[in-house]
């Protein structure tokens, strides 16, 4: 999907690398999702200047129409190029000093002639303290690239050390980790190596060393000790969290972990990107796009933005989108109102009596009924259906036993009120015969349990007991009976 977005990307960009013996060119396509890397170009630089390198890389693509104005950045070899980051005072650190001013308070050499360079400077504060970074160099470096690029009718969008163009790379493929403040990537080539030492990402120092064949365990150990021994003077807060490799999967004991016992920082390998001229491009052209500070030794050689390019067209889509979804909902919604509306009037013609009265009337009629439901809702709701208390209680009764009396009360309550404060009550008068042995039946008891477990009682008169149990004889032939209250009441608060 990205390599078929690339045909028709949103920006384009291009990298050049000007390295000692070879230069490179990385065309970048900006896509929805995520950048693409279109091509890649290596040519060998002749003994001097590297015009006819440069030449044959950058011609081919003025001829197109495609590529033709496509933003440059040129990335200057580290080794030639002054990179230091300090801690400057929180105060002078607002103020608007300017990356000259800032250099000679770095070196504080009163020989240095600040005219024969190119300098520039990124203030930023990834710690408890705010940091100056300063990259310069000679003009007379920069000149043969500068006029290389003149000559094929070229402005560089930007002019940066090649090591950031690296770090980009590095960044954009694999992740620092999380909570690491500064962490240390190694970038190994064929014969020397590229430490830098970063913080969220962006350069506090970089140190070259030399790879020989054997010793690149221990050269790489080396480098890691001398900058976790020196962190504070780049003004990082902590010594590197973590050692990112990069680069020469073929070299074996680079990461093994018996060479590094004892480290604090955790150690990974990648296989890419390595100190490889087309792997510098590649960084250099994705920082055309970069909404981060990034130096610039050649600000004004930058050419103007066209005017078509500083309009937001990704926000203006998003926006568009959603106005246009919002409108279609409403559009929905009204339809879906006037046809309600349209039913409602087809309704209303059946009601001729509705056409002679107004909203006023209406609301009123409504009110009345409104009160009347309401009314009516909150009698049955608290009302007592004694037909089915008194079923209940005729089939629980035992054999035997004869309900001689039933007292039910239930005081109305109005509505809004509690009915917790109501009088209501079931009393039952009961007579249950006597045995020949004179002793009362358990059916008596059982008759208080059995109207307990009621549903139809526990949901009216839940809280039943039984009272004034009395002995005597009851009806024409005397028999011995017990006579007994049986009291259902609402529940206790």
């Amino acid at each position: 999907m990205k390599a078929m977005l690339a045909k028709f990307p949103r920006r384009r960009a291009i990298g050049l690398h000007v390295g000692d013996r070879e230069v490179a060119l990385c065309r970048m396509a900006f896509t929805p999702l995520g950048p693409v890397e279109v091509d890649r170009r290596v040519e060998p630089r002749d003994p001097g200047s590297p015009t006819a390198a440069i030449r044959r890389l950058i011609e081919p693509l003025r001829a197109g129409r495609e590529w033709r104005r496509v933003p440059i950045a040129v990335g200057m070899p580290g080794m030639g190029v002054f990179f230091s980051t300090r801690p400057v005072q929180g105060q002078r650190a607002a103020e608007d000093q300017s990356p000259q001013v800032l250099l000679h308070e770095i070196l504080q050499s009163a020989n240095l002639n600040i005219d024969h360079m190119e300098v520039d400077a990124i203030r930023w504060q990834p710690g408890r303290r705010p940091l100056a970074s300063v990259a310069a160099c000679r003009k007379k470096a920069m000149a043969p690239t500068l006029e290389a690029l003149e000559d094929c009718g070229v402005r560089p969008h930007q002019v940066e050390p090649a090591p950031c163009g690296l770090l980009r790379t590095a960044v954009a493929r694999h992740k620092t980790p999380r909570r690491c403040p500064t962490a240390l990537r190694v970038f190994l080539g064929k014969e020397h190596a590229l430490a830098v030492l970063t913080a969220a990402d962006t350069p506090l120092m970089w140190r070259y060393f030399t790879l020989e064949p054997g010793t690149e365990a221990k050269a790489v150990l080396s480098t890691y000790r001398f900058i976790a021994n020196s962190y504070r003077v780049y003004g990082a807060d902590a010594a590197p969290a973590a050692v990112m490799i990069h680069g020469r999967p073929d070299l074996q004991g680079v990461d093994d972990p018996a060479s590094w016992a004892g480290v604090p920082a955790r150690v990974s390998r990648h296989p890419g990107p390595g100190y490889e001229a087309a792997e510098i491009a590649s960084g250099l052209a994705l920082g055309c796009q970069s909404q981060e500070a990034t130096f610039n030794l050649a600000r004004h050689l930058r050419p103007p933005e066209p005017v078509l390019s500083l309009i937001p067209w990704g926000q203006l889509c998003a926006q568009a989108v959603t106005l246009t979804t919002a409108t279609l909902m409403m559009f929905d919604h009204r339809s879906r109102l006037e046809q309600s509306y349209a039913a409602l009037r087809v309704e209303q013609t059946e009601f001729r009596w509705l056409q002679d009265l107004g909203a006023k009337d209406l609301r009123k009629e409504q009110t009345e009924l409104m009160n009347r439901a309401s009314a009516i809702e909150h009698y049955l709701s608290t009302r007592i259906l004694w037909t089915d208390c008194v079923r209940e209680v005729a089939a629980r009764l035992p054999s035997g036993m004869t309900v001689t009396n039933i007292d039910a009360n239930a005081e109305f309550t109005e509505p809004g009120k509690s009915n917790k404060n109501s009088k209501r009550s079931l009393v039952l008068a009961v007579d249950a015969p006597i045995p020949s042995g004179g002793a009362i039946s358990p059916e008596v008891e059982g008759l208080v349990d059995t109207l307990r477990d009621s549903p139809v009682l526990s949901e009216a008169l839940p809280d039943v007991s039984m009272a004034g149990l009395r002995w005597g004889a009851s009806g024409p032939s005397k028999v011995p009976s017990a006579s007994f209250t049986v009291l259902c009441l609402p529940e206790k608060n």
